[in-house]
Order: C-alpha cells, then structure tokens, then sequence
C-alpha cells in the first residue's frame, strides 16, 4: 500500500508508480538509516508545483 501526500502523488506516472514502490522496498528496507535517505530524496524532489509537504507511507508484506 502506498499513500503519499499531493506534493508526491501527483508527480508519479500510474505506469511508473510499480518500480517507485519496487524501488523503496528493495532498496530502502534492510539499509542503515532508511528514514534519514527517504527524506533527503523527498526533500530534493523536483516538484515544481507543490511546495507543501512531501510525505509517503510504504506498507508492504512479504510471501513466503
């Protein structure tokens, strides 16, 4: 389940929103200090129209 603020949604392709949440499971979930990396990639976020607030929510399970 991904759920993600107006300042993110609205900048990510429906086609391209399966390899944005592939990308933060496989790469943010084992590594050190995921939090402080999700952040500063939020932070640099090209989002021309949105200045507001840049938040997302990643919940996931894995299959056995």
């Amino acid at each position: 389940v991904l759920l993600a603020t107006d300042g993110v949604s609205d900048d990510l392709l429906a086609d391209r929103c399966g390899a944005f949440v592939r990308w933060m499971v496989d790469d943010l979930q084992s590594a050190p200090r995921a939090g402080t990396r999700i952040a500063a990639k939020l932070r640099a976020w090209p989002v021309p129209r949105h200045l507001d607030d840049k938040t997302v929510l990643l919940a996931w399970t894995e299959d056995e």
